[in-house]
């Protein structure tokens, strides 16, 4: 999945995201689900070694918001893009 146009497809207006970038560093390369609600870490041999899931937000109320999880690999394959 791409971060360009975050939220794309979810029905949520852009002005409405809030959107956390985590980079991380390694030779891991980040695997989202279909549905957004995991990501698996791969291994440079494909073999997946972190499940990254469970995501759940709430508003101060404690009302359930929507959430997603997105990935992108840069050029160098792990998760920074740097």
């Amino acid at each position: 999945m791409s971060t360009i146009a975050p939220g794309r497809g979810r029905h949520a207006a852009a002005e409405r995201l809030v959107h956390v970038d985590l980079a991380i560093r390694g030779s891991l390369r980040p695997v989202a689900s279909e549905d957004g609600l995991a990501i698996d870490f791969e291994s440079p041999g494909g073999a997946r070694v972190i499940h990254y899931a469970e995501l759940a937000l709430t508003d101060a109320r404690g009302e359930p918001l929507a959430a997603w999880l997105e990935a992108y690999a840069g050029a160098r394959g792990a998760g920074s893009g740097s």
